[in-house]
């Protein structure tokens, strides 16, 4: 999906084709680190690093996803969603650089460096998403595809709230890994399809105005040619008379 999504940006030259395939990259790359946690059969030295590159994948799919949904969402976003949006952003890349000072400093887990910072930004992201949802509920009946965003998103935040919770009461790092991951292979299926209708949508709608443009250009040669006619019959006779 992360390749087909980048083809129909290069295809497109739509911004949020490249967002949501670059969340897919992310969202992939955090799975693999965090399953290859347990037996560090492909990641090899890389492994000293696995807290700090499953973090910064997370964050940078949050990035993505929210730049996604905010691409989505632009025409109809007001003025407050923006500064919501913004001050959102800000808080991720702050929080994503400070993670990775601190690790490179004290060369430490960042889990365990970063817990209630790390727990804010999950919480923030919830209420972030919740606001999403409301934004998605209210501009879902202009385009059909909205509604499709719609569900993948209330999906993905449901399996990601659950994450939260067994994160905080339970040890089971990897059995709660499948949270997200469950939340997203549903979320990617309503996505796909509601970016897959979306593209649909486009397309009838440049055939509509293709067609309205055929209409119109056979409608003034027609008025062109009805004129033409009529006039070709007077410039004779009054080029004889001028004569």
């Amino acid at each position: 999906m992360f390749c087909s999504n980048l083809l129909l940006f290069f295809l497109y030259s739509e911004r949020i084709y490249l967002y949501y395939s670059l969340h897919l990259l992310f969202t992939l790359l955090n799975y693999f680190m965090g399953c290859d946690a347990l037996h560090k059969d492909f990641t090899g030295n890389l492994n000293k690093h696995t807290d700090l590159i499953i973090e910064n994948t997370y964050v940078l799919s949050f990035i993505f996803y929210t730049t996604f949904i905010y691409a989505i969402l632009e025409k109809a976003s007001k003025a407050f969603m923006k500064k919501i949006f913004f001050s959102y952003l800000g808080f991720m890349l702050f929080y994503l650089s400070s993670v990775n000072i601190v690790y490179f400093l004290d060369n430490q887990s960042v889990i365990r460096q970063f817990i209630y910072i790390a727990l804010l930004f999950r919480i923030i992201s919830i209420i972030y998403a919740f606001v999403i949802i409301i934004l998605l509920l209210k501009t879902q009946k202009k385009n059909n595809y909205l509604k499709y965003i719609l569900y993948g998103t209330i999906v993905l935040v449901t399996w990601y709230f659950l994450h939260v919770i067994f994160n905080l009461i339970t040890d089971n790092y990897i059995g709660n890994h499948y949270f997200n991951l469950i939340g997203s292979l549903i979320e990617i299926l309503f996505f796909t399809y509601a970016l897959n209708l979306r593209k649909k949508m486009a397309e009838n709608e440049r055939d509509v105005l293709i067609k309205m443009f055929l209409i119109k250009s056979r409608f003034f040669a027609n008025i062109s040619h009805e004129f033409r006619t009529p006039l070709t019959l007077i410039k004779s006779p009054v080029q004889s008379l001028k004569a």
